[in-house]
Protein backbone atom coordinates (compact mmCIF):
# COMPACT_ATOMS: atom_id res chain seq x y z
CA UNK A 1 0.00 0.00 0.00
CA UNK A 2 1.54 3.48 -0.95
CA UNK A 3 2.33 5.83 1.65
CA UNK A 4 -0.27 8.37 2.61
CA UNK A 5 0.70 11.76 0.93
CA UNK A 6 -0.95 14.79 1.50
CA UNK A 7 0.17 19.00 1.01
CA UNK A 8 -0.57 21.23 3.59
CA UNK A 9 -0.52 25.13 2.11
CA UNK A 10 -0.65 28.15 5.19
CA UNK A 11 -0.86 31.38 3.01
CA UNK A 12 -0.43 34.81 4.70
CA UNK A 13 -0.15 37.96 3.71
CA UNK A 14 3.51 38.12 4.54
CA UNK A 15 4.89 34.07 3.95
CA UNK A 16 3.93 31.34 2.12
CA UNK A 17 4.87 27.94 3.44
CA UNK A 18 4.15 24.43 1.81
CA UNK A 19 4.35 21.23 3.86
CA UNK A 20 4.36 17.87 2.68
CA UNK A 21 3.37 15.18 4.55
CA UNK A 22 3.82 11.56 4.29
CA UNK A 23 2.88 8.88 6.60
CA UNK A 24 2.40 11.81 9.15
CA UNK A 25 5.73 13.20 8.96
CA UNK A 26 7.05 16.27 7.70
CA UNK A 27 9.10 15.10 4.44
CA UNK A 28 9.50 18.74 2.42
CA UNK A 29 8.70 22.30 3.43
CA UNK A 30 8.72 25.06 1.44
CA UNK A 31 9.16 28.73 2.24
CA UNK A 32 8.32 31.78 0.07
CA UNK A 33 8.60 35.69 1.18
CA UNK A 34 8.15 38.55 -0.58
CA UNK A 35 10.91 40.02 0.31
CA UNK A 36 13.11 37.21 -1.54
CA UNK A 37 11.43 35.54 -3.95
CA UNK A 38 13.25 32.66 -6.08
CA UNK A 39 14.28 33.87 -9.39
CA UNK A 40 15.12 30.40 -10.91
CA UNK A 41 13.13 30.02 -14.19
CA UNK A 42 12.88 33.76 -14.92
CA UNK A 43 14.35 35.04 -18.72
CA UNK A 44 15.90 37.97 -18.97
CA UNK A 45 18.02 40.14 -21.57
CA UNK A 46 21.52 40.14 -20.64
CA UNK A 47 24.47 42.20 -21.44
CA UNK A 48 28.22 40.56 -20.87
CA UNK A 49 30.09 42.72 -18.85
CA UNK A 50 33.65 40.72 -18.69
CA UNK A 51 34.91 37.46 -19.48
CA UNK A 52 37.08 35.71 -16.96
CA UNK A 53 38.99 33.20 -19.38
CA UNK A 54 40.67 31.54 -16.24
CA UNK A 55 37.23 30.29 -15.67
CA UNK A 56 36.04 30.07 -18.79
CA UNK A 57 32.66 32.52 -17.65
CA UNK A 58 31.70 35.94 -18.26
CA UNK A 59 29.57 37.97 -15.76
CA UNK A 60 26.33 39.40 -16.91
CA UNK A 61 24.15 42.42 -16.20
CA UNK A 62 20.58 41.11 -16.15
CA UNK A 63 19.09 44.48 -14.52
CA UNK A 64 19.65 43.87 -11.15
CA UNK A 65 22.04 44.72 -8.34
CA UNK A 66 24.74 41.80 -8.76
CA UNK A 67 25.29 40.31 -11.97
CA UNK A 68 24.88 36.89 -13.12
CA UNK A 69 27.27 34.42 -13.58
CA UNK A 70 27.67 32.55 -16.97
CA UNK A 71 29.61 29.40 -17.61
CA UNK A 72 31.00 28.09 -21.02
CA UNK A 73 29.06 24.81 -20.74
CA UNK A 74 26.03 26.87 -20.22
CA UNK A 75 26.67 28.80 -23.57
CA UNK A 76 27.61 25.83 -26.21
CA UNK A 77 25.30 24.15 -28.14
CA UNK A 78 23.87 20.86 -26.76
CA UNK A 79 25.36 18.58 -29.17
CA UNK A 80 28.85 19.70 -27.25
CA UNK A 81 28.04 17.79 -24.31
CA UNK A 82 28.20 14.38 -26.99
CA UNK A 83 31.36 14.83 -27.23
CA UNK A 84 34.41 13.47 -25.11
CA UNK A 85 34.15 15.08 -21.19
CA UNK A 86 37.14 17.30 -21.19
CA UNK A 87 35.95 18.95 -24.78
CA UNK A 88 34.09 21.68 -22.90
CA UNK A 89 37.13 22.74 -21.08
CA UNK A 90 38.98 22.89 -24.48
CA UNK A 91 37.45 25.57 -25.87
CA UNK A 92 38.05 29.40 -26.00
CA UNK A 93 35.33 31.54 -24.37
CA UNK A 94 36.22 34.29 -26.60
CA UNK A 95 34.61 32.21 -29.54
CA UNK A 96 31.16 32.46 -27.83
CA UNK A 97 31.24 35.33 -25.56
CA UNK A 98 32.61 38.82 -25.63
CA UNK A 99 32.03 41.86 -24.18
CA UNK A 100 28.98 43.73 -24.97
CA UNK A 101 27.23 40.61 -26.10
CA UNK A 102 23.47 40.75 -25.74
CA UNK A 103 21.82 37.75 -25.55
CA UNK A 104 18.93 35.88 -23.57
CA UNK A 105 19.43 34.00 -20.50
CA UNK A 106 17.42 32.32 -17.57
CA UNK A 107 18.56 31.81 -14.13
CA UNK A 108 18.97 28.30 -13.02
CA UNK A 109 20.04 28.59 -9.33
CA UNK A 110 19.42 31.51 -7.15
CA UNK A 111 22.08 34.32 -5.89
CA UNK A 112 23.90 32.39 -2.90
CA UNK A 113 25.18 34.46 -0.07
CA UNK A 114 27.77 36.81 -2.03
CA UNK A 115 27.67 35.00 -5.24
CA UNK A 116 25.23 35.88 -8.09
CA UNK A 117 22.71 34.38 -9.86
CA UNK A 118 23.45 31.40 -11.86
CA UNK A 119 22.82 31.98 -15.16
CA UNK A 120 22.28 29.70 -18.34
CA UNK A 121 21.97 30.61 -22.71
CA UNK A 122 20.03 27.09 -22.88
CA UNK A 123 16.46 28.50 -22.37
CA UNK A 124 13.60 26.17 -21.02
CA UNK A 125 9.68 26.37 -20.50
CA UNK A 126 7.85 23.99 -18.49
CA UNK A 127 4.70 23.25 -18.35
CA UNK A 128 2.81 20.38 -16.10
CA UNK A 129 3.79 17.22 -18.01
CA UNK A 130 6.77 18.60 -20.61
CA UNK A 131 9.82 20.67 -20.50
CA UNK A 132 10.38 23.13 -24.15
CA UNK A 133 14.02 23.42 -24.74
CA UNK A 134 14.95 24.80 -27.86
CA UNK A 135 17.55 23.46 -29.62
CA UNK A 136 17.97 20.38 -28.46
CA UNK A 137 17.08 18.42 -30.63
CA UNK A 138 16.05 14.93 -29.38
CA UNK A 139 13.46 13.58 -26.84
CA UNK A 140 14.37 12.82 -23.14
CA UNK A 141 12.28 11.12 -20.22
CA UNK A 142 12.93 12.19 -16.55
CA UNK A 143 15.65 9.91 -14.37
CA UNK A 144 12.92 10.02 -12.30
CA UNK A 145 10.86 7.51 -14.21
CA UNK A 146 12.59 4.12 -13.56
CA UNK A 147 10.10 1.94 -15.78
CA UNK A 148 11.54 1.12 -19.40
CA UNK A 149 8.43 0.40 -20.74
CA UNK A 150 7.03 3.47 -19.49
CA UNK A 151 9.66 5.59 -20.67
CA UNK A 152 9.55 3.79 -24.22
CA UNK A 153 5.59 4.40 -24.05
CA UNK A 154 5.76 8.32 -23.43
CA UNK A 155 8.48 8.98 -25.65
CA UNK A 156 7.17 7.29 -28.75
CA UNK A 157 4.02 8.55 -28.24
CA UNK A 158 5.65 12.34 -28.13
CA UNK A 159 7.64 11.87 -31.10
CA UNK A 160 4.07 10.99 -33.21
CA UNK A 161 2.72 13.64 -32.28
CA UNK A 162 5.46 16.02 -32.64
CA UNK A 163 5.54 14.35 -36.30
CA UNK A 164 1.95 15.01 -37.14
CA UNK A 165 2.44 18.67 -35.49
CA UNK A 166 5.24 19.00 -38.20
CA UNK A 167 7.32 21.04 -35.57
CA UNK A 168 10.84 21.98 -36.49
CA UNK A 169 13.72 19.41 -35.23
CA UNK A 170 15.24 22.24 -33.38
CA UNK A 171 12.22 21.55 -30.59
CA UNK A 172 13.74 19.13 -27.93
CA UNK A 173 11.60 17.94 -25.01
CA UNK A 174 11.90 16.55 -21.64
CA UNK A 175 9.25 14.20 -20.25
CA UNK A 176 8.15 14.90 -16.60
CA UNK A 177 7.89 12.30 -13.95
CA UNK A 178 4.40 13.55 -13.61
CA UNK A 179 3.44 12.47 -17.41
CA UNK A 180 3.93 8.89 -15.81
CA UNK A 181 0.89 7.09 -16.71
CA UNK A 182 -0.68 10.15 -18.71
CA UNK A 183 -2.05 9.15 -22.47
CA UNK A 184 0.43 10.90 -24.70
CA UNK A 185 -2.46 12.52 -27.40
CA UNK A 186 -2.99 14.97 -23.61
CA UNK A 187 0.83 16.51 -24.32
CA UNK A 188 -1.04 18.07 -27.34
CA UNK A 189 -2.17 20.78 -25.13
CA UNK A 190 1.28 21.03 -23.55
CA UNK A 191 2.97 21.42 -26.95
CA UNK A 192 0.96 24.26 -28.14
CA UNK A 193 1.00 26.36 -25.15
CA UNK A 194 5.28 26.02 -24.66
CA UNK A 195 5.05 26.89 -28.34
CA UNK A 196 3.04 30.24 -28.07
CA UNK A 197 4.79 31.15 -24.94
CA UNK A 198 8.54 30.72 -26.61
CA UNK A 199 7.15 32.89 -29.30
CA UNK A 200 5.97 35.45 -26.70
CA UNK A 201 9.51 35.41 -24.98
CA UNK A 202 11.51 36.05 -28.33
CA UNK A 203 9.27 38.49 -29.55
CA UNK A 204 10.12 40.20 -26.21
CA UNK A 205 13.59 39.44 -26.39
CA UNK A 206 13.88 41.40 -29.95
CA UNK A 207 12.11 44.48 -28.64
CA UNK A 208 13.79 44.78 -25.12
CA UNK A 209 17.25 47.22 -25.92
CA UNK A 210 18.40 46.86 -22.24
CA UNK A 211 19.22 44.62 -19.91
CA UNK A 212 16.24 43.08 -17.35
CA UNK A 213 13.38 40.88 -17.04
CA UNK A 214 11.62 38.92 -20.42
CA UNK A 215 9.61 35.89 -18.77
CA UNK A 216 9.00 35.90 -15.06
CA UNK A 217 8.43 31.90 -13.79
CA UNK A 218 4.89 30.75 -12.34
CA UNK A 219 4.19 32.08 -8.96
CA UNK A 220 5.11 30.23 -5.88
CA UNK A 221 1.78 28.19 -5.44
CA UNK A 222 1.35 27.96 -8.96
CA UNK A 223 4.71 26.26 -9.20
CA UNK A 224 3.98 23.88 -6.28
CA UNK A 225 1.00 23.12 -7.63
CA UNK A 226 2.80 22.04 -11.19
CA UNK A 227 5.67 19.90 -9.47
CA UNK A 228 4.24 18.35 -6.60
CA UNK A 229 0.94 17.66 -7.16
CA UNK A 230 0.62 14.37 -8.74
CA UNK A 231 -1.46 10.66 -8.39
CA UNK A 232 0.78 10.17 -5.53
CA UNK A 233 -1.00 13.31 -3.63
CA UNK A 234 -3.76 12.14 -1.85
CA UNK A 235 -4.84 15.29 -0.73
CA UNK A 236 -4.33 19.03 -0.60
CA UNK A 237 -5.09 21.35 2.02
CA UNK A 238 -5.03 25.20 1.98
CA UNK A 239 -5.97 27.84 4.85
CA UNK A 240 -6.50 30.66 2.13
CA UNK A 241 -10.07 30.90 0.27
CA UNK A 242 -8.42 33.44 -2.28
CA UNK A 243 -5.54 30.83 -3.10
CA UNK A 244 -7.70 27.87 -3.11
CA UNK A 245 -9.51 29.76 -5.49
CA UNK A 246 -6.48 30.46 -7.75
CA UNK A 247 -5.38 27.06 -7.36
CA UNK A 248 -8.65 25.90 -8.57
CA UNK A 249 -8.63 27.69 -11.73
CA UNK A 250 -5.34 26.44 -12.47
CA UNK A 251 -5.63 23.13 -11.84
CA UNK A 252 -8.60 23.13 -14.06
CA UNK A 253 -7.21 24.23 -17.08
CA UNK A 254 -3.72 22.07 -16.79
CA UNK A 255 -4.73 19.14 -14.68
CA UNK A 256 -8.38 18.90 -14.44
CA UNK A 257 -8.34 15.09 -13.22
CA UNK A 258 -6.27 16.31 -9.99
CA UNK A 259 -9.41 18.94 -9.02
CA UNK A 260 -10.86 16.53 -6.69
CA UNK A 261 -8.40 16.29 -4.42
CA UNK A 262 -8.10 19.94 -3.74
CA UNK A 263 -9.89 21.30 -0.36
CA UNK A 264 -9.70 24.68 1.48
CA UNK A 265 -8.74 24.19 5.26
CA UNK A 266 -11.63 26.50 7.11
CA UNK A 267 -11.58 25.67 11.19
CA UNK A 268 -10.62 28.04 13.94
CA UNK A 269 -7.65 25.12 15.02
CA UNK A 270 -4.75 26.44 12.77
CA UNK A 271 -3.90 23.81 10.14
CA UNK A 272 -0.22 23.68 10.80
CA UNK A 273 -0.91 23.34 14.49
CA UNK A 274 -3.72 20.48 13.63
CA UNK A 275 -0.74 18.20 12.04
CA UNK A 276 1.69 19.10 14.44
CA UNK A 277 4.35 21.22 11.52
CA UNK A 278 4.80 24.08 13.93
CA UNK A 279 6.58 21.30 15.82
CA UNK A 280 8.29 19.20 13.31
CA UNK A 281 9.27 23.20 11.63
CA UNK A 282 11.28 24.16 14.95
CA UNK A 283 12.74 20.22 15.14
CA UNK A 284 14.28 20.89 11.39
CA UNK A 285 16.01 24.04 13.00
CA UNK A 286 17.60 21.46 16.07
CA UNK A 287 21.40 20.41 15.76
CA UNK A 288 20.47 16.97 16.69
CA UNK A 289 18.18 14.28 15.46
CA UNK A 290 17.79 11.45 17.34
CA UNK A 291 17.31 7.57 16.45
CA UNK A 292 14.77 5.25 17.44
CA UNK A 293 17.46 2.96 19.40
CA UNK A 294 19.10 6.34 21.40
CA UNK A 295 21.86 7.14 19.24
CA UNK A 296 21.80 10.90 17.28
CA UNK A 297 22.88 12.51 14.20
CA UNK A 298 24.55 15.76 14.39
CA UNK A 299 24.12 18.12 11.53
CA UNK A 300 26.61 21.65 11.29
CA UNK A 301 26.32 23.32 8.14
CA UNK A 302 29.43 25.85 6.89
CA UNK A 303 29.39 27.97 4.01
CA UNK A 304 32.08 24.93 1.89
CA UNK A 305 30.25 21.70 3.41
CA UNK A 306 28.00 19.93 5.67
CA UNK A 307 28.95 17.73 8.07
CA UNK A 308 26.82 15.29 9.99
CA UNK A 309 28.20 13.00 12.26
CA UNK A 310 26.75 9.74 13.87
CA UNK A 311 26.54 9.06 17.33
CA UNK A 312 25.68 6.21 20.04
CA UNK A 313 24.17 8.75 22.37
CA UNK A 314 22.43 6.47 25.04
CA UNK A 315 22.43 2.81 22.57
CA UNK A 316 23.54 -0.09 24.42
CA UNK A 317 21.80 -2.39 22.41
CA UNK A 318 20.76 -6.00 23.38
CA UNK A 319 23.07 -7.84 21.64
CA UNK A 320 26.84 -7.43 20.36
CA UNK A 321 28.64 -4.77 20.43
CA UNK A 322 28.74 -5.06 16.28
CA UNK A 323 25.12 -5.13 16.12
CA UNK A 324 24.37 -2.34 18.46
CA UNK A 325 26.30 0.26 16.05
CA UNK A 326 25.30 -1.51 12.60
CA UNK A 327 21.51 -1.14 13.82
CA UNK A 328 22.26 2.77 14.88
CA UNK A 329 24.34 3.62 11.15
CA UNK A 330 21.48 2.12 9.47
CA UNK A 331 18.52 3.98 11.55
CA UNK A 332 20.89 7.35 10.97
CA UNK A 333 21.73 6.55 6.72
CA UNK A 334 17.59 6.94 6.39
CA UNK A 335 17.17 9.92 8.88
CA UNK A 336 20.00 11.51 6.96
CA UNK A 337 18.29 11.10 3.85
CA UNK A 338 15.30 12.41 5.03
CA UNK A 339 16.78 15.41 6.72
CA UNK A 340 19.19 16.91 3.28
CA UNK A 341 15.55 17.02 1.70
CA UNK A 342 13.79 18.23 4.61
CA UNK A 343 16.65 20.99 5.54
CA UNK A 344 17.34 21.90 1.84
CA UNK A 345 20.70 21.30 2.59
CA UNK A 346 23.16 21.21 -0.69
CA UNK A 347 26.50 21.10 -2.32
CA UNK A 348 29.04 18.63 -0.32
CA UNK A 349 27.73 16.60 2.50
CA UNK A 350 30.58 14.48 4.51
CA UNK A 351 28.83 11.74 6.82
CA UNK A 352 30.43 10.45 9.30
CA UNK A 353 29.15 7.24 10.25
CA UNK A 354 30.48 5.10 13.43
CA UNK A 355 33.37 2.97 12.37
CA UNK A 356 31.97 -0.43 10.85
CA UNK A 357 35.04 -3.21 10.23
CA UNK A 358 33.44 -5.48 8.81
CA UNK A 359 33.01 -4.58 4.51
CA UNK A 360 29.07 -6.32 4.12
CA UNK A 361 28.07 -3.83 7.34
CA UNK A 362 29.39 -0.95 5.46
CA UNK A 363 27.85 -2.06 2.26
CA UNK A 364 24.15 -2.37 3.69
CA UNK A 365 24.58 1.20 5.43
CA UNK A 366 25.76 2.48 1.81
CA UNK A 367 22.69 0.65 0.28
CA UNK A 368 19.97 2.20 2.95
CA UNK A 369 21.67 5.90 2.44
CA UNK A 370 21.33 5.86 -1.20
CA UNK A 371 18.36 3.87 -1.39
CA UNK A 372 17.22 7.04 1.02
CA UNK A 373 18.69 9.49 -1.50
CA UNK A 374 16.61 8.24 -3.87
CA UNK A 375 13.44 9.00 -2.95
CA UNK A 376 14.70 12.69 -3.43
CA UNK A 377 13.41 15.11 -6.13
CA UNK A 378 16.86 17.11 -5.90
CA UNK A 379 19.85 14.96 -7.94
CA UNK A 380 22.54 13.44 -5.84
CA UNK A 381 25.48 11.64 -5.81
CA UNK A 382 26.53 9.31 -3.04
CA UNK A 383 30.60 7.86 -3.03
CA UNK A 384 31.66 4.55 -0.90
CA UNK A 385 33.44 4.72 2.56
CA UNK A 386 36.57 6.13 2.34
CA UNK A 387 39.53 5.13 3.76
CA UNK A 388 38.91 7.40 7.01
CA UNK A 389 35.53 5.59 7.14
CA UNK A 390 33.31 8.94 5.35
CA UNK A 391 30.83 8.69 2.69
CA UNK A 392 30.45 11.97 0.74
CA UNK A 393 27.33 13.39 -0.59
CA UNK A 394 26.33 15.24 -3.42
CA UNK A 395 22.93 17.00 -3.66
CA UNK A 396 22.10 19.92 -5.91
CA UNK A 397 21.73 23.52 -4.70
CA UNK A 398 18.99 25.24 -5.48
CA UNK A 399 19.30 28.56 -3.52
CA UNK A 400 19.61 28.82 0.64
CA UNK A 401 18.57 25.54 2.69
CA UNK A 402 15.94 26.02 5.59
CA UNK A 403 18.58 27.35 8.06
CA UNK A 404 19.84 30.03 6.15
CA UNK A 405 16.20 31.56 4.53
CA UNK A 406 14.73 31.64 8.27
CA UNK A 407 18.21 32.41 10.11
CA UNK A 408 21.01 34.59 9.89
CA UNK A 409 24.47 35.04 11.48
CA UNK A 410 24.50 35.02 15.14
CA UNK A 411 25.94 38.97 16.04
CA UNK A 412 27.81 37.08 18.83
CA UNK A 413 29.66 34.25 17.67
CA UNK A 414 29.85 35.90 14.23
CA UNK A 415 28.75 32.37 12.98
CA UNK A 416 31.52 30.15 14.67
CA UNK A 417 28.95 28.83 17.31
CA UNK A 418 30.92 29.22 19.97
CA UNK A 419 31.39 32.08 22.48
CA UNK A 420 33.66 33.68 25.03
CA UNK A 421 33.37 32.46 28.62
CA UNK A 422 32.69 34.24 31.30
CA UNK A 423 35.86 33.95 32.72
CA UNK A 424 37.75 34.77 29.23
CA UNK A 425 35.66 37.85 28.88
CA UNK A 426 36.74 39.17 32.25
CA UNK A 427 40.11 38.66 31.96
CA UNK A 428 39.78 40.72 28.64
CA UNK A 429 38.37 43.56 30.43
CA UNK A 430 40.74 43.25 33.57
CA UNK A 431 43.80 43.56 31.03
CA UNK A 432 42.00 46.50 29.40
CA UNK A 433 42.11 48.63 32.32
CA UNK A 434 45.40 47.69 33.21
CA UNK A 435 46.18 48.77 29.48
CA UNK A 436 44.38 51.98 30.38
CA UNK A 437 46.56 52.81 33.60
CA UNK A 438 49.45 52.70 31.73
CA UNK A 439 48.25 55.05 28.66
CA UNK A 440 46.38 57.60 31.31
CA UNK A 441 48.50 57.57 34.81
CA UNK A 442 46.41 60.06 36.23
CA UNK A 443 43.48 58.69 35.38
CA UNK A 444 40.05 59.49 38.17
CA UNK A 445 38.64 56.11 37.18
CA UNK A 446 36.79 53.64 35.02
CA UNK A 447 33.30 52.75 34.34
CA UNK A 448 33.04 48.97 32.66
CA UNK A 449 29.67 49.03 30.22
CA UNK A 450 28.87 45.80 29.65
CA UNK A 451 25.26 43.67 29.30
CA UNK A 452 23.77 42.19 32.58
CA UNK A 453 25.16 38.31 32.18
CA UNK A 454 28.74 39.88 32.18
CA UNK A 455 28.61 42.46 34.98
CA UNK A 456 27.07 39.84 37.17
CA UNK A 457 29.91 37.53 36.54
CA UNK A 458 32.27 40.02 36.99
CA UNK A 459 30.80 41.31 40.15
CA UNK A 460 29.11 38.56 42.02
CA UNK A 461 30.63 35.20 41.10
CA UNK A 462 34.30 36.48 40.80
CA UNK A 463 36.55 39.03 42.42
CA UNK A 464 38.78 39.83 40.23
CA UNK A 465 37.22 43.16 39.52
CA UNK A 466 36.80 43.82 43.72
CA UNK A 467 41.07 42.56 43.47
CA UNK A 468 41.98 45.14 40.93
CA UNK A 469 39.83 47.75 42.23
CA UNK A 470 42.04 47.44 45.77
CA UNK A 471 45.34 47.22 43.78
CA UNK A 472 45.16 50.27 41.79
CA UNK A 473 43.17 52.16 44.38
CA UNK A 474 41.13 53.32 41.74
CA UNK A 475 37.29 53.46 41.85
CA UNK A 476 35.94 51.08 39.04
CA UNK A 477 32.20 51.38 38.60
CA UNK A 478 29.69 49.53 36.36
CA UNK A 479 26.86 49.75 33.80
CA UNK A 480 24.10 47.89 32.32
CA UNK A 481 23.61 48.03 28.42
CA UNK A 482 20.93 45.87 26.93
CA UNK A 483 21.83 46.06 23.31
CA UNK A 484 25.31 44.62 24.44
CA UNK A 485 26.00 40.97 23.69
CA UNK A 486 28.37 38.42 25.81
CA UNK A 487 31.60 39.61 24.44
CA UNK A 488 30.84 43.32 23.42
CA UNK A 489 31.97 45.88 26.43
CA UNK A 490 33.33 49.19 26.49
CA UNK A 491 36.26 51.16 29.05
CA UNK A 492 35.04 54.60 30.19
CA UNK A 493 37.27 56.95 31.70
CA UNK A 494 36.49 58.90 34.47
Amino acid sequence: MAAQTEILMNISSFEQRVAVVKEGALAELHIARDQSPSLIGNIYQGKVLRIMPGMQAAFVDIGMEKAGFLHLSEVVPYDAFDLEEDHISSLNVYDYLHEGQVLGVQVIKDAYRNKGARLSAHLSLASRSLVLMPGYERIAVSLKLSDENERERLSSGLETLIKDMNLSDEMGFIIRTVAEGVETQAFEQDVRFLLKLYEQVKQKMAQKKKPGLIYENVSFIHKVIRDLLSDQVDKVQVDNQETYQDMSTFVEQFAPELQQKLHFYNSSTLLFERYGIEKAIMEAFSRTVSLPSGGYIAIDQTEAMSCIDVNTGSCIGKGKLDDSLLTTNLEAAQEIAKQLCLRQIGGIIVIDFIDMIDASQQARVLETLQHGLSQDRAPTTCSGFSDLGLVEVSRKRNGESLLEQCHEVCPTCGGSAWVKSLMTIEIEILRAIEHQVQLYPNIAGFMVVANQEVLDYVLEESQGLAELEAKLNLPIRSQINVHYGRETFDIVLL
